[in-house]
């Protein structure tokens, strides 16, 4: 194997758990202060929304979209990058393993991205001013899991492409 693979192996893996470990402190953050980080960037997209198509976000529906950034932001993408690069972490992992049928490349990540998804908001059942929430978990499942899909989607298409 080349180094420039071995290297791009590594920053993978490393970028997977970063990602993790960001999601795990960030859901430690205290209510207030985590409301306050994410109005910042709701105000950012609001401006970019804005200056697309003037007063689509106004003040009567700034709670609503802040609650929209904070789930498809906050949740959705973060945990469809969180998928996308810890999937390709562990099927570098269990690639060369006996586990590494296709069934298990797509399990394995998966379990994992509900697991993670499910203690963030066990988490924040005990961090003050948070909620853990079952919508979030699905949320955040449902992003992880498009991201794993969108990995072995590519994968299955590579390889359909190099059997030819």
């Amino acid at each position: 194997m080349s180094k420039k693979r071995i290297v791009i192996r590594w920053i993978i893996f490393v970028i997977a758990i970063a990602i993790n470990v960001f999601i795990i402190v960030n859901s430690c953050i205290p209510g207030p202060q985590s409301s306050k980080e994410s109005y910042h960037f709701t105000n950012v997209v609001k401006d970019v929304v804005n200056a697309i198509k003037p007063n689509t976000v106004v003040t009567s529906n700034f709670n609503d979209f802040h609650a929209l950034c904070r789930k498809l932001f906050g949740h959705f993408s973060l945990f469809l990058i969180n998928g996308i690069f810890t999937t390709l972490a562990i099927h570098d992992i269990i690639r060369n393993k006996k586990c590494g049928t296709i069934l298990w490349q797509i399990l394995i990540p998966l379990f994992f991205g509900i697991f993670i998804a499910s203690l963030t908001e066990i988490i924040q059942i005990i961090v003050p001013g948070r909620a853990g929430l079952l919508t979030d978990i699905l949320i955040d499942s449902a992003g992880f899991i498009f991201g794993g899909f969108i990995v072995v989607l590519v994968k299955l298409i590579i390889r359909h492409k190099k059997s030819k």
